[in-house]
């Protein structure tokens, strides 16, 4: 063992022969066993080897100590050399960093995102817990008439009943996975391109479009009604072909309109949409079709002002060609003021969620799952769909 000193008074080890130094003892260290020394050399008594050299007892074993301690620190020196690289790449990159999870894929899962057209459509309720498979929709409905009491048998006074309708509706547990190994590691060292947070940002956006899918197309196998499947929806199809030359803004204008109030005119005022979900093609035809020529409004405007309850106008690409012999969709539903208020909501019971990885020498692989209970649509009197035949 060799000791050296750099030109700041720093003492290294040598632990091979080239003399390369491999650490660098820290300060504390070489004082603690300077001061032992020099504690020690005050009561050593001096004596003379058969060579004429001074020597001391006590000395001499303080320096075997000391030996024995810079030994130990030599040791432990050349086991962490082991895992030095010239070329700074980690020998245990097959596997995972310590804060891959915490700081760099942190990033992608908390980063936001442009939400898809389900996110923009509906609110989110989150008050199913991750781990349940399935929730209970229940509907009360109450019957009964007061009167004016004249008198007369107790059978004769109205008596209020309740009735109860259950639907109980899945929740779905999805997955997806993607893989990082030692070679893209690597490669991202000279590159700048994180190889890791882009898949993983991959993954979410994989799991938001099977949301979406099931949002809008539901699933007949797992039971899961979707905005265009549901039973109890009204559905209407409409008479005209708005792509057809003959039809005017004015009766365009009037289907609107007739639509936008249907739910609250057949329920006597109970039920009212306030949300009008269009196909893109739709909406960007009536935005530029006039009555007439001039400054008049397009059929658009005209509906705004004429229904000031329709609050929400979203144009939703899924609706493009999905009704009845590839026509457009328009959906009335209501978003409400609040939670109680809403005649549909995404049931969002896990958003995208890392599980720890699996590793390998050579690569990790990383799932994602998440859990969702698709589209809860409670309130159906709100809810109407209309097929609109457009042929250009």
């Amino acid at each position: 063992m060799h000791y050296s000193h750099s030109s700041r008074g720093d003492v290294y080890l040598e632990v091979d022969p080239s003399g390369r130094p491999l650490g660098r003892l820290d300060q504390q260290d070489i004082d603690i066993v300077g001061n032992r020394i020099a504690r020690s050399a005050a009561f050593m008594k001096t004596k003379q080897d058969a060579r004429g050299r001074t020597l001391n007892n006590l000395f001499h074993m303080q320096m075997q100590k000391a030996k024995r301690y810079f030994d130990g620190v030599q040791q432990m020196l050349r086991d962490e050399a082991k895992f030095h690289r010239a070329d700074n790449f980690s020998a245990s990159l097959g596997t995972f960093q310590p804060r891959t999870l915490t700081q760099t894929l942190g990033t992608a899962f908390m980063e936001k995102r442009p939400p898809l057209s389900h996110r923009e459509a509906y609110d989110v309720n989150t008050e199913l817990m991750p781990g349940v498979s399935s929730f209970e929709q229940h509907r009360t409905y109450v019957t009964g008439e007061a009167s004016i009491y004249r008198g007369g048998r107790a059978e004769d006074v109205g008596e209020i009943q309740l009735a109860t309708a259950y639907l109980t509706l899945p929740v779905v547990y999805m997955v997806v996975k993607y893989s990082h190994n030692w070679l893209e590691e690597m490669r991202q060292q000279f590159t700048g391109v994180n190889r890791q947070i882009i898949k993983a940002r991959g993954a979410i956006r994989a799991l938001e479009e099977l949301e979406n899918k099931l949002t809008y197309q539901g699933s007949e196998s797992l039971g899961m009604y979707g905005a265009l499947t549901h039973p109890y929806v009204d559905q209407l199809d409409a008479a005209l072909d708005w792509g057809d030359s003959s039809t005017t803004p004015e009766q365009i204008s009037r289907a609107l309109h007739s639509w936008a109030n249907y739910a609250e005119e057949e329920s006597g005022s109970t039920y009212q949409p306030d949300t009008m979900q269009i196909s893109p093609k739709l909406l960007n035809y009536i935005a530029n079709l006039k009555f007439g020529m001039g400054d008049r409004d397009t059929v658009l405007e005209q509906f705004r002002k004429a229904n000031p309850h329709i609050r929400n106008i979203l144009k939703v690409q899924e609706f493009n060609d999905a009704g009845p012999g590839g026509s457009q969709v328009i959906k009335f539903h209501r978003r409400g003021s609040g939670p109680a208020d809403r005649s549909a909501e995404l049931m969002q019971v896990m958003g995208s969620t890392p599980l720890p990885p699996d590793r390998t020498a050579l690569q990790s692989t990383m799932y994602v799952v998440a859990a969702f209970g698709g589209l809860n649509q409670r309130e159906v009197g709100d809810i109407l769909i209309v097929n609109v035949p457009f042929t250009r």
